[in-house]
């Protein structure tokens, strides 16, 4: 499942005293980035394991998390709880671990993480010290926004890309070399100081086509779940195959992290694209060996599918002839008009999602730095309406500049837009983002919980249906449940209980149990094979694009 050319920046080499590269990440099947890591250490003749610490699942939460990074939502009126705010670790599964480092006695440890990962990381690695010496990478955005934190525990953090990084680390290792200190992009500290190293050249479009494809090969694969360590096949659901088409993003949203990646390389003299795109080619070959290992779904995960319209061209003639299958991709009407949108439903695209994060212009546009007018947010819900497309509506809720009238404005807006599943996440300003800077200049007061709630459930009820709408209408006007907003869960019941059911179902066909069903009322006509729909994704709290 590999992909190189002959020579690249990544190239083989091969020494027959093979060298062990363990990777490990928190809540995360999929991770893209580790598995590509993977794939150019074994590129390299390194022996790599990959162990999945926790199943990136979600469930149906009662209470409240006062930790910000702890990822909840509501999806439908009901809240969800991703990551550890819904399975936590135990010492059990920590000490499966240990016994997995044991076993793979291996020279190196990347760990990749995201901010939430911090206190876990720290108490998993903290584990391992006394045990082993064996020296601890850490990558992902968690370690590149907050290195400082995490040298508290690891020995080096990666801040950035990280594939020449462990093509630097690979090669070392070969040669018999243990000292990482020269490797680029690579922070340390070194007799009490910080010590940050040059960063490699960021990868431009010809870098990304030369990169091996994810690794999702099944050996030495560990998921390590409900007290369990799980091997190869049961480490990622292999019927639905995640991708990505390229880098970045072509918008600048105040709350994401792009912003601060981009600052990153510009801070030490580069320039990197707001987004970055591989061949049409590349993408349709990894897909076409993903299909022939009985991948039933994809899902393109880019932040935005690919805007160019040459690139669209050819993605619709390769994928129509070559791959065949339904996919979920994330379109945008400031990119993506209604001919593009049906010409992707006909060679098989069956999900989206409508991006509103706000309905107030001025949170929207002035504070998230969306500039997408509501009238254009109204005809692309109705394009994807009418062309069947499943979707869902994703907002974000607990921003502290959001007033109750631009809480308001949004609930009007959802009153004329088609029904679909709502997902409501909670925004967290994380360090870096443009919203962080904003909140700490500002200090904007919050409004109060129970009132935010309130309104996410009208929001929930204002798209779910005819009925529902309704209700959300009587509701609003009356004033009622203002003060004790969570007995409106109960209207959500039946719902709850025949989206479980649908849930059960889907997974007993496409092995699932990481997805949250959409509902399955509209039937989508697939091309070609006619291969049925699976269960869309929801994206957790860091993914709200």
């Amino acid at each position: 499942m590999i992909y190189t050319e002959s020579v690249t920046r990544f190239s083989i080499f091969r020494n027959f005293n093979v060298k062990k590269i363990l990777f490990f990440t928190l809540y995360d099947n999929i991770c893209l980035g580790t598995r590509i890591l993977s794939s150019i250490a074994r590129n390299h003749g390194i022996e790599t394991h990959l162990v999945i610490f926790k199943d990136q699942r979600t469930r149906a939460i009662l209470r409240d998390s006062k930790d910000s990074l702890s990822y909840q939502f509501y999806f439908d009126g009901i809240k969800y709880g991703s990551c550890y705010a819904a399975y936590k670790s135990s010492d059990r599964e920590i000490g499966h671990f240990v016994e997995l480092v044991n076993q793979i006695r291996p020279d190196v440890i990347c760990l990749s993480t995201r901010s939430f990962g911090y206190a876990l990381s720290k108490k998993i690695i903290g584990c391992l010290k006394p045990r082993f010496d064996i020296p601890v990478i850490a990558g992902g955005w968690g370690p590149t926004l907050e290195p400082d934190k995490f040298l508290e525990f690891c020995d080096y953090v990666c801040f950035g890309e990280g594939e020449i990084p462990i093509a630097q680390i690979s090669s070392k290792l070969n040669h018999g070399d243990n000292d990482f200190s020269d490797v680029e992009n690579l922070i340390y500290r070194q007799n009490g100081t910080l010590t940050q190293n040059p960063i490699a050249k960021p990868l431009h479009n010809t870098d990304l086509n030369q990169l091996p494809f994810a690794d999702f090969d099944l050996a030495n694969k560990y998921l390590i779940d409900s007290n369990k360590i799980y091997r190869g096949g049961q480490s990622v659901n292999t019927k639905i195959y995640n991708c990505l088409a390229g880098r970045g993003c072509p918008l600048s949203c105040s709350y994401c992290m792009s912003s601060k990646y981009r600052g990153l390389y510009k801070g030490q003299g580069y320039k990197i694209a707001k987004y970055r795109i591989r061949d049409v080619e590349v993408v349709i070959e990894e897909l076409k060996i993903t299909k022939a290992n009985g991948a039933l779904y994809i899902r393109i995960s880019d932040e935005i599918f690919p805007i160019w319209k040459d690139w669209i061209d050819r993605f619709i003639d390769l994928y129509r002839r070559e791959i065949d299958l339904p996919f979920f991709a994330y379109i945008r009407p400031e990119f993506h008009d209604d001919e593009v949108t049906r010409r992707l439903v006909e060679i098989g695209m069956t999900s989206s999602v409508v991006a509103i994060q706000a309905g107030s212009e001025y949170i929207r546009k002035k504070i998230f730095k969306r500039m997408l007018p509501k009238k254009k947010i109204m005809e692309f819900a109705k394009t994807l309406n009418a062309h069947n497309i499943e979707y869902t509506y994703h907002l974000i809720n607990h921003n502290p500049f959001e007033s109750e009238s631009d809480m308001i404005e949004t609930l009007q807006l959802l009153y004329r837009l088609p029904f679909a599943p709502l997902v409501l996440f909670r925004l967290v300003p994380f360090e870096g983002t443009p919203i962080k800077r904003m909140i700490q200049a500002a200090q904007p007061e919050m409004l109060p919980v129970n009132l935010q709630k309130w309104y996410g459930y009208l929001y929930a009820m204002a798209v779910k249906s005819s009925l529902y709408r309704a209700i959300s209408r009587f509701i609003y006007k009356k004033g009622w449940f203002r003060n004790n907003a969570v007995v409106l869960t109960a209207i959500f019941g039946p719902a709850f209980i025949k989206l479980h059911i649908d849930r059960f179902i889907k997974k007993l066909k496409y092995g699932s149990a990481t997805l949250l069903p959409i509902p399955t009322s509209r039937k989508n006509k697939l091309p070609g094979n006619q291969v049925k729909q699976p269960e869309a994704t929801v994206h957790t709290a860091e993914e709200a694009n």
